[in-house]
């Protein structure tokens, strides 16, 4: 990520980059009002792309036609892909990827590992980093959501939301951090049941919310939410304000991870099938971005048991604690072996030829919307045994 300090300002180039932008048909309000950086590939533009206000930095960077770019001030995008028809207001975007149609309302830090799918839709004030939303999911103003994979819903009418000033924790007193999984990757079938975060709600890492889940406002979520269940309870299980259960965490990491690989799966093997020039460098930057995603979550897996035998000197708790962290630290290389090693599951050929049947003339979206129920029912099951392989390859290590 670069600083105040590495940017250079080129104005008399700048005209001239607009310039040539603009006779290549991108529409640019001003070069007082756009700077495009020298290092930029001015083909990677593409004609009828909206600028209004923005800085663009990085040669990774990708603005496809019809996308809106500085709506609410200026958006500064540095090595981020952009989707055809995606809307940008004030902001920093940072190596992230937006899919078509993804909408930024404003004043966002948008940072890397961030993948946001087609029609999902962000507020203002909004941090994200290492995490993921799939087509449709809805987030208010005001929110803080880093390491996170959030899914669910059937349409822009029918959408998982995380309502204003909801924030999920995901750095302990430990100096671990962990991410929390909302949904599952089955859910990037346009099948399932939302879910509702509710405002000035908090998401205590790592936690696994399942589809239907409603978490009403002001809540802090400690545990896991089980389908269709309203959370009611803010306590602390046991009445300790920490939780010290290592082994759960690493279960609901291995969770996280599974569906992870299942989502990479997803893009390598489905969203590839039939896609135009355009479309294939965004799903190659959103499958890097979801392998990103993936490595963060075994680096910090490592990192936990690795600061295991400090936190043991200073360990003031009982036996219990220090007996699970004891045994688990023995199984440190064979956790991140599990947790890298991408499942064999090939994608069932019934389900991927009527995909790519339906995706001729139309778009991802409406392809998902027209499979039969049989076929989905096909790539439900495939994702499903991809994301449980992770999180039973680790059940087996710490049982």
């Amino acid at each position: 990520m670069r600083t105040s300090s590495t940017y250079r300002y080129d104005e008399e180039g700048n005209r001239r980059r607009v310039a040539e932008l603009r006779l290549r048909g991108v529409e640019v309000w001003g070069p007082e009002r756009v700077y495009i950086d020298p290092e930029v590939p001015l083909d990677r533009v593409e004609p009828g792309a909206i600028l209004i206000q923005a800085r663009v930095h990085g040669q990774r960077c990708y603005i496809s036609s019809g996308s809106v770019i500085g709506t609410s001030g200026t958006a500064v995008l540095e090595n981020s892909q952009i989707g055809e028809g995606a809307e940008l207001g004030a902001g920093s975007y940072c190596g992230a990827t937006l899919l078509a149609g993804a909408k930024v309302r404003g004043f966002a830090e948008i940072r890397p590992g961030t993948l946001v799918e087609e029609e999902a839709e962000v507020a203002h004030n909004v941090g994200l980093k290492n995490t993921i939303f799939t087509v449709a999911v809805v987030a208010g103003s005001n929110i803080n959501f880093c390491d996170a994979f959030v899914t669910g819903g059937t349409s822009r009418q029918d959408h998982s939301e995380i309502g204003s000033g909801a924030v999920h924790f995901n750095f302990s007193p430990q100096r671990d951090k962990f991410g929390s999984l909302f949904g599952d990757a089955t859910g990037v079938l346009l099948r399932s049941t939302r879910i509702f975060i509710g405002g000035n709600s908090g998401i205590v890492a790592p936690v696994t919310i399942a589809f239907g889940a409603v978490i009403p406002a002001g809540m802090v979520v400690r545990s896991d939410v089980a389908a269709r269940q309203v959370h009611s309870s803010s306590e602390v299980g046991g009445g300790n304000a920490v939780d010290r259960g290592l082994r759960r965490k690493l279960l609901s990491t291995a969770k996280l991870v599974g569906n992870l690989h299942a989502l990479a799966l997803w893009y390598r093997d489905v969203r590839s099938s039939g896609t135009s020039e355009s479309e294939g460098i965004l799903f190659e930057a959103a499958a890097e971005q979801i392998h990103a995603n993936i490595a963060h979550r075994v680096r910090e897996v490592d990192g936990t048991l690795g600061r295991i035998p400090i936190n043991l000197r200073n360990d003031e708790e009982s036996n219990h604690w220090r007996k699970e962290q004891q045994y688990i630290i023995t199984r440190r290389d064979d956790i991140q072996r599990k947790l890298t090693q991408v499942p064999s599951m090939q994608v069932p050929k019934v389900f991927l030829d009527e995909y790519k049947s339906l995706r001729a003339g139309r778009t991802h979206i409406a392809s998902l919307r027209a499979l039969s129920d049989s076929a989905a029912s096909l790539a439900m099951h495939w994702l499903t045994e991809v994301a449980v392989y992770t999180e039973l390859a680790i059940h087996e290590l710490l049982d």
